[in-house]
C-alpha cells in the first residue's frame, strides 16, 4: 500500500479509534457512531448538501409517517458524510427528521472519500413483497400485492409500501387460500377488485372458498356494470368507485 503521513484531525481521528492498521496506510479515515439527530441538527447538515441528487420527496414522506407513527428502528444505513461534512446520503432521512420534528438516533458516518458517492445506494429497493417476506418467510406473488393494494383502497387507506405489506403478513393465510382457490382463473384487473373485497369481508374460509369460486362470475358482472373497469385502476376516485361497485355486486352474491 501506499505510505502517508497522517496529520491533523485524521490523526486524531485515528488515535480516538485505536485504529493503528491505518497510521501508514492509504486507507479512508472513516468512523462511525450512533447520535441523535434532532430537528435542528437535521437542517444544520443539509446546509452542507452539495451535489447531491435531487431530493426524493416520497421517500422523505415515506420515512416521515415511519417516523410519526414511531415505527423507526435504528440501524446501521444513516447518514454518510465525506470529510468535510457534505451529505454524501441521507438526505431524505434528514429531511424526514427535519418534518416530522422528531429527534432520531442514527448511524452517522464521517470521512468517506467524496469521490465514492458515485458508489453509494446502489442497491435495489425493496418492494412490499420483499417487506412482507421478511416476516412470513414466503414468496408473495404481485398479484397478491394487488388484491392488497385494492382492499386497502376499498377500507379508505392509503395503499403505501408498508401498508400493502401489512395487508400480506396479516391476510397471508387468507391470500394464500384465493390464490389457490382462484388458480387458472385469468387475472383481469375486475377480478382483482373483486378478490379484494372478498378479502376484506369473508368472515372464514368456507365464506371465502365459496366467494372465491363466484369471483369470476361477479367480475364479469362488474364488467359490465363498469365497461372501462380496466381504466379505473389505481386513478383515484374512479378506482375507488369501481371497488365500491365491486363490493355491492360481492354482498349481493354473499351467503
Amino acid at each position: 500500500m501506499k505510505q502517508q503521513i497522517i496529520k491533523g484531525k485524521a490523526l486524531r481521528r485515528v488515535w480516538n479509534e485505536g485504529d493503528t492498521t491505518r497510521l501508514l496506510a492509504d486507507i479512508p479515515l472513516m468512523t462511525s457512531k450512533v447520535e441523535i439527530i434532532t430537528p435542528q441538527t437535521a437542517q444544520q447538515m443539509l446546509t452542507k448538501n452539495n451535489n447531491n441528487r435531487p431530493v426524493k420527496w416520497d421517500k422523505v414522506t415515506e420515512y416521515r409517517r415511519i417516523m410519526e407513527s414511531g415505527g423507526w428502528k435504528l440501524h446501521q444505513q444513516g447518514i454518510v458524510l465525506d470529510s468535510k461534512d457534505n451529505i454524501l446520503t441521507g438526505q431524505n432521512r434528514l429531511w424526514a427528521i427535519v418534518q416530522s420534528n422528531i429527534p432520531v438516533a442514527m448511524y452517522v458516518s464521517r470521512g468517506t472519500p467524496e469521490e465514492c458517492a458515485i458508489l453509494l445506494d446502489r442497491h435495489a429497493p425493496q418492494s412490499s413483497q420483499d417487506l412482507a417476506y421478511r416476516r412470513t418467510r414466503r414468496k408473495h406473488s404481485p398479484t397478491e400485492a394487488s388484491i392488497a393494494r385494492a382492499s386497502i383502497v376499498a377500507e379508505g387507506g392509503k395503499p403505501t409500501k408498508d401498508a400493502i405489506a401489512d395487508v400480506l403478513v396479516n391476510k397471508e393465510h387468507a391470500l394464500s387460500v384465493i390464490m389457490r382457490e382462484a388458480k387458472g382463473t385469468k387475472k383481469t384487473k375486475a377480478l382483482l377488485m373483486i378478490l379484494a373485497i372478498v378479502l376484506t369481508l369473508a368472515k372464514d374460509d368456507e365464506n371465502l372458498i365459496y366467494m372465491v369460486k363466484r369471483s369470476e362470475s361477479m367480475a364479469n358482472e362488474l364488467i359490465a356494470k363498469t365497461p372501462e373497469i380496466d381504466k379505473c385502476w389505481g386513478r383515484g376516485v374512479a378506482f375507488t368507485m369501481a371497488l365500491d361497485m365491486a363490493k355491492q355486486i360481492v354482498v349481493a352474491h354473499m351467503i
